[in-house]
């Protein structure tokens, strides 16, 4: 689907709203307060109503969108603009593109969605690891090597077309001990902006260290282990001038999901949606 397309489409905030609705209803299948089943959709409140208890049940909480502001028009096509592109997208080539205004409310949209693209790509937890190594030469700066860390890990879920093949990068134990650090430091800034985003993640140390335990590494062709290195160095290349290891996990998370759905036929804004639905464990909006 292309960009005149979309807007097309869903440049109006009702026809957003219908598109939400149509995928989050399944979970709402009855009243969190009554257990009263025959629920009423409003389109007015963008919300569910029970008709026994009165309860409203809005769609932004049922979703990753909840401890947001932004229409659900405005989250639709940050979605679309960070899905459609090849490779990945600066906040602010984003800001020029979309109709939002100040880059920070754009900032936390990117990251929620980035730390769900993770959560997706967690299906590929309980595959083997091997170990991506990227070796900087003298002659190379960090404009070259745009803040990738020199050793990342690579799971691979194997399908009966090689084409199909699924990939999840990871961040090393070092540099995920090291990201705890800074996140627990930001943390304690009263300043700092994006608490939301960090909380799930440091509040669960010993979690995240069992995720990146490093396993019997899988067997890859170098040729296809050195295509996929270039692939993600060109994807940060010319985009950012360097990324800090505190984000570099959502960045990889980006080009994963897009990696893994590069063969789908249907327009990827939708099969994040789809496949976010069928995730059992998400960063926001959990029940």
């Amino acid at each position: 689907m292309n960009q005149s397309e979309f807007y097309g489409r869903y440049n109006r905030e009702e026809n957003a709203v219908l598109f939400f609705k149509e995928i989050f209803q399944y979970r709402v299948k009855c009243c969190p307060k009554c257990k009263h089943h025959s629920l009423k959709f409003y389109m007015h409140l963008k919300s569910w109503r029970c008709p026994k208890c009165k309860k409203i049940i809005s769609i932004k909480s049922v979703s990753f969108m909840r401890d947001s502001n932004l229409q659900l028009r405005d989250w639709l096509e940050i979605i679309y603009l960070i899905t459609q592109g090849k490779k990945t997208d600066s906040v602010l080539n984003l800001l020029r593109k979309s109709r939002q205004t100040r880059y920070d409310t754009l900032a936390y949209a990117v990251k929620k969605l980035r730390l769900e693209m993770g959560q997706i790509n967690k299906q590929l937890l309980d595959q083997p690891k091997t170990l991506l190594h990227f070796e900087k030469r003298e002659t190379e700066s960090i404009i070259d090597l745009p803040g990738i860390p020199q050793n990342i890990d690579l799971q691979i879920l194997k399908q009966p077309f090689k084409n199909y093949d699924r990939i999840r990068l990871t961040l090393s134990s070092n540099d995920v001990k090291e990201v705890f650090k800074l996140k627990s430091h930001r943390l304690l800034n009263p300043n700092y902006r994006y608490k939301k985003l960090f909380a799930e993640n440091v509040s669960k140390p010993t979690t995240l260290n069992k995720e990146f335990i490093v396993l019997n590494g899988a067997k890859i062709k170098k040729t296809w282990e050195q295509k996929l290195k270039t692939n993600f160095i060109k994807e940060l290349r010319g985009i950012y001038h360097n990324v800090s290891i505190v984000f570099m996990q959502g960045v990889m998370d980006e080009y994963c999901f897009k990696y893994n759905n590069r063969h789908s036929l249907t327009p990827k804004f939708k099969v994040f949606v789809y496949q976010l639905l069928m995730t059992k464990d998400r960063i926001a909006g959990s029940q």
